[in-house]
């Protein structure tokens, strides 16, 4: 629902799904895919490989080189699938919350079950996607509106706001 009142502040009201909020953390880049990870990637796959290749060319089989190089595997599997679970049970947790948006010339407030935050438009940056509109202040709070409540006019309206 969307409310334009006389002194032209925007006020929505909507319900974010659980794709919107996947969607947003992937846009902030919640979880990054860093240095560190690619690294820790190359070292336990070199090690992984290593361990099976002397595993497959002794002559008397240990057990403990191939349980070394599965486990590599393993870290490996974690380093990369972690994130994505992490994104599943926030976006789960964020989901279907009742979330009322009110923009204003100086900043926009959200209220929602967990209260009410002021996002000041000159301390955020908004990031848009097709579906959605991210904004992210200095604290690394974020706020989501979905773009689907929005027609263009008022669509450009909020990107004035922060333009």
């Amino acid at each position: 629902m969307i409310e334009n009142s006389e002194n032209k502040a925007l006020s929505l009201r909507y319900d974010l799904s659980e794709q919107e909020v996947a969607e947003a953390l992937k846009t902030i880049r919640f979880f990054k895919t860093d240095k560190r990870k690619i690294i820790y990637t190359a070292i336990f796959t070199l090690c992984a490989l290593v361990n099976g290749f002397f595993y497959f060319d002794s002559q008397r089989s240990n057990g403990m080189l191939l349980f070394l190089a599965v486990l590599c595997l393993v870290f490996i599997a974690v380093i990369w699938l972690t994130p994505a679970y992490f994104i599943r049970q926030i976006s789960a947790r964020n989901a279907g919350a009742d979330v009322t948006a009110s923009f204003d010339e100086k900043a926009v407030t959200l209220t929602d079950s967990r209260g009410e935050k002021n996002f000041v438009y000159s301390d955020c940056e908004l990031s848009e996607t097709d579906n959605l509109f991210v904004l992210t202040d200095s604290a690394k709070d974020i706020f989501v509106l979905p773009k689907r409540l929005c027609d263009s006019d008022q669509a450009q309206r909020i990107r004035d706001y922060f333009a």
